[in-house]
């Protein structure tokens, strides 16, 4: 029999980590890896380009591979985060877990442009959640999201998906 190797939580927030930057190029992001001492609070910088419509927007974000949802203390960091950024920055926070109820209406509420995204590489880095506030909606006014669902024995997953109008 072989031991069973189990990942640091160093590891396993950088593997989940490396696959956030993976799959969020494919949905218009162009962002690199900031996350290290000294970054910050910052996982990654870039911009998002989410259809041709729009100019790319500046987004700064945190990854979150935690053991449960996401609390309304990560949302408060992301907008300590953005009080230094450039005006009309994204934050953009991405969670395996999901995001609880209070996290979610902190989003929306807020005075900061906020994203936040559910992503789950276990299946196969599909979407689970996709939450946004108005400020959002100013910066990419034509964001629309779609959802299916993924039937797994007797459990069903929501999928998001990104429609770009253009298409």
């Amino acid at each position: 029999m072989f031991p069973v190797c189990r990942l640091s939580s160093i590891s396993k927030g950088q593997a989940f980590e490396h696959a956030v930057l993976l799959y969020l190029s494919y949905l218009g992001f162009f962002i690199r890896s900031t996350g290290g001492v000294g970054d910050g609070g910052i996982d990654f910088r870039g911009t998002w380009k989410p259809n041709k419509a729009i100019e790319p927007v500046p987004v700064v974000g945190q990854c979150k591979a935690l053991s449960g949802k996401v609390g309304v203390h990560v949302i408060r960091e992301m907008e300590g985060i953005l009080c230094r950024e450039e005006p009309g920055t994204l934050g953009a926070i991405v969670s395996e877990k999901g995001f609880s109820l209070i996290s979610r209406k902190s989003c929306k509420s807020s005075k900061f442009p906020l994203l936040l995204v559910g992503f789950h590489p276990s299946l196969g880095g599909k979407l689970s959640e996709f939450w946004y506030n108005d400020l959002v909606q100013q910066l990419v006014p034509n964001l629309r999201i779609g959802f299916s669902f993924i039937k797994r024995g007797t459990s069903v997953t929501r999928v998001v998906h990104l429609i770009d109008p253009k298409f």
